[in-house]
């Protein structure tokens, strides 16, 4: 459930898996990330609960309290992701005034980032380790693997506050695991929205995030008491009587993109959702840096979060706590005749390119469509590699249940899954999944749930007319140039990316950003044509002249004449 960079919107993510699921998300670069965990039902069968959301929570307050559902992730002790961070963008949130209470919400309590930093208070009265004593917790990151139409994945310390004294680690222990009966616990909690409290030095605060320059500023909004979430930041020029609207870029960061350069120092006005209008005069000074933290005069005070009604979905089985499973060594661009063994889910529509926006967390697009035609799948850790495994090809294949057909089918890297079931873990677009079958048996083996599988990593081959592709991103400038690198055959994925001026001889490296999203940030503008070169995880170069005009746009796509042969 959390990304920590990404537009993951980018991000993130999770999706609506063929299995009952503890979803959890952790942060790493930018992005993202997508948790699974299975209950498998009787002998036949299984498959995912299609729980719909239930409706927004929004800014009203009452005593009554609804119905939800709990989990947890990360550390026993911890504030939820490994990086202490989430895909609300905040870091440190095991430290003041969080200090580790919180929590990833499902899409109605999330909202595409707009919930964050909504504060709850949640409870539980079953089973038996539960105190029934509320305890009060900030959405930090996403979960849109639900497993009820309200499921807050909670911190591994936020889990154990609703415990009773000296019951914490009795009540994590319930949760999903492989063991030998099948019963499957889930907490059932209530929550209701309440107004967020922070101690009264707690101020506002603002984080100018990386690569903010004067034509492009992202900042991430924190501490916001009352309502707690941000539906609107503008911004004014010192001297200026113009506010200018930001827009929402992931999670709590908003962002503006301007031709002109901004000139500081800033005022900054945030609405929330209950309405209320909060102003921070001059809070970015006029010698703002990237990557840093400006505190405010103010505090909000009025009123916001969030509160509503529910559904819960419980599978017939099996058990307990997220199960802790090491990855596998990360695979390489190394190629024979091996296969190697795997799980494999399915998430998004049955005949469908997995997310609902046929995207993913490499950034790429319309992937439902040709080269990839929707033969698409998540990847964990060693097979995603922080997005360096974006592009990678794969054959897989499965031998049981009776519906599969044994035969390899290719599968393209286009999103990322960092709560994995095993070593090594596909979760695959229901398209992708279906082709493992037995011609006519693709629904019979979706239903399946978890499947074991075989892999090996390949060649990626292309059409002929398919050439190495780059889409100049939104917010692109002359000062803050980003790339999404696509379709590259052979090895497929890309670990290196230069950018060279026409007329210079030098190459500049980009920094790899998100996904396969590589980006430039120079004090200096920098003047097209631009000639990219990209190279591949067996270190093989390819140089695309000029294929960046001179007059380039952001958001816009630009094909070379190359591709790996």
């Amino acid at each position: 459930m959390a990304l920590s960079s990404p537009p993951i919107n980018t991000v993130q993510q999770h999706h609506p898996t063929a299995i009952a699921a503890i979803a959890a998300m952790a942060s790493s670069s930018l992005l993202l990330a997508c948790a699974v965990a299975a209950a498998m039902v009787s002998a036949v069968s299984c498959g995912p609960p299609k729980v719909p959301p239930g409706p927004n929570i929004t800014a009203t307050y009452d005593e009554k309290w609804l119905e939800a559902k709990a989990t947890w992730y990360g550390a026993a002790h911890g504030a939820g992701p490994k990086d202490n961070g989430g895909a609300c963008g905040y870091k440190d949130v095991d430290k003041a005034p969080f200090l580790g209470m919180n929590s990833c919400g499902s899409d109605p309590i999330f909202k595409d980032g707009k919930g964050c930093g909504s504060c709850f208070e949640v409870k539980c009265s079953k089973p038996d380790a539960c105190s029934d004593k509320p305890v009060m917790i900030h959405i930090t990151d996403m979960n849109d693997e639900p497993i009820a139409a309200y499921h807050f994945d909670l911190s591994g310390l936020a889990f154990g506050a609703m415990a009773k004294e000296g019951k914490d680690e009795e009540l994590r222990k319930c949760g999903i695991i492989d063991m030998q009966f099948r019963r499957a616990i889930v907490i059932d909690m209530q929550f209701r929205g309440v107004k967020c409290k922070y101690p009264a030095d707690t101020k506002i605060t603002f984080h100018i995030e990386k690569a903010s320059n004067p034509n492009y500023l992202a900042l991430l909004v924190k501490y916001v008491a009352g309502d707690g979430d941000v539906v609107g930041v503008d911004l004014k020029e010192k001297g200026s009587e113009e506010w200018k609207p930001l827009n929402e870029s992931w999670g709590a960061v908003w962002r503006i993109d301007t031709p002109k350069p901004l000139k500081g120092p800033f005022s900054i006005r945030i609405t929330t959702e209950g309405g209320e209008k909060i102003v921070a005069d001059d809070a970015i000074p006029d010698d703002l840096k990237a990557d840093s933290v400006y505190k405010s005069n103010q505090m909000a005070s009025s009123c916001l979060l969030l509160a509503c009604v529910v559904a819960a979905a419980m599978v017939s089985v099996v058990s307990c706590g997220p199960p802790k499973v090491p990855p596998g060594p990360n695979i390489t661009a190394a190629y024979g005749e091996e296969w190697m063994e795997a799980r494999g889910t399915w998430y998004g529509k049955p005949k469908g390119a997995g997310p609902d926006d046929n995207g993913g967390a490499c950034g790429y697009k319309d992937v439902d469509k040709a080269p990839f035609l929707g033969m698409t799948s998540c990847g964990n850790d060693p097979i995603f590699k922080d997005g360096k495994g974006c592009g990678s090809c794969f054959e897989v294949k499965c031998s049981k249940p009776e519906a599969c057909s044994d035969k390899p089918v290719i599968v393209y890297i286009t999103d990322m899954n960092t709560e994995p079931i095993a070593a090594y873990h596909f979760d695959l677009s229901g398209h992708a999944f279906g082709a493992m079958a037995k011609e006519g048996k693709d629904e019979e083996l979706r239903k399946a749930g978890i499947i074991d599988m075989q892999f090996r990593r390949v060649r990626c081959k292309y059409p002929g007319e398919t050439k190495i592709t780059f889409h100049v991103e939104k917010g692109c400038n002359p000062n803050y140039f980003a790339v999404l690198v696509k379709y590259v055959g052979g090895d497929g994925d890309v670990v290196k990316v230069e950018l060279k001026e026409k007329g210079s001889e030098e190459w500049k490296p980009l920094t790899e950003s998100w996904g396969a999203i590589w980006r430039l940030d120079t004090p200096k503008p920098i003047k097209g044509p631009y000639s990219i070169r990209v190279t591949t995880e067996s270190d093989q170069k390819l140089v695309a002249n000029d294929v960046i005009p001179e007059n380039w746009k952001p958001d816009t796509l630009y094909k070379s004449e190359i591709q790996v042969d």
